[in-house]
């Protein structure tokens, strides 16, 4: 947290973090181009919690904290103005989300804000249902990302995750656009009597930890 908010450097009096004063977006992409790069994909939000975009679901976010700016927006447009297809990877687990992780309030965990109940089942601050799902909606309804890669997904289930009704809704929102995507395999670890999705389901296997998938 340190980093993304900035430090003091002692020897230089200045300020030291992830503040991407020199970040250009459009440079960036138009050499990615230049070379024949036909996608762009980058994590949007990986265990830290911390997203490149402006989330209405937490402060934890390059909007409210760091460079002050919406990095995934400026990539996003950019990528698509050089003809580049967009794809981002999102960990459905975080290492130290009051919400979920029991390791929580031993962390520093900046901008982080109890949910609401978005889901509207009476209960508020569920984070699966309340944070995880309306951010992950948030993403694809504001970028309409081309590719999504999970990750985070070993700690439980497909069920407990909900990934059947979010790779539903990231396919029937693509639909309505006629825009073809496609996703991983990273939907559930094989955790709470559920069997582990990797190498099964999905569009495209996302291999770790092993030489090689069977498929079946």
């Amino acid at each position: 947290d340190t980093f993304i908010n900035g430090a003091k450097n002692l020897k230089t009096g200045g300020v030291d973090g992830y503040l991407a004063e020199n970040f250009d977006a459009d440079k960036l992409m138009r050499f990615f181009a230049d070379s024949g790069v036909k996608y762009f994909f980058i994590t949007a939000k990986h265990h830290d919690g911390f997203c490149l975009w402006d989330s209405k679901y937490t402060d934890r976010n390059s909007m409210k904290m760091g460079p002050k700016r919406d990095l995934l927006r400026e990539l996003t447009d950019a990528a698509r103005a050089n003809g580049m297809r967009i794809g981002f990877y999102y960990s459905f687990y975080e290492w130290h989300n009051p919400s979920y992780a029991k390791q929580g309030e031993n962390h520093r965990y900046d901008g982080y804000f109890t949910p609401g109940d978005e889901d509207g089942d009476g209960v508020a601050g569920e984070y699966v249902d309340d944070f995880m799902i309306p951010q992950i909606k948030e993403l694809i309804d504001n970028f309409q990302p081309d590719y999504l890669c999970f990750d985070g997904e070993w700690d439980r289930g497909y069920v407990f995750w909900r990934s059947r009704q979010i790779a539903a809704y990231y396919f029937n929102q693509a639909a309505r656009r006629g825009q073809q995507v496609v996703i991983n395999d990273r939907f559930g670890g094989g955790k709470d009597g559920t069997p582990n999705t990797r190498g099964i389901y999905g569009d495209f296997y996302h291999v770790e930890y092993v030489a090689d998938i069977v498929r079946s």
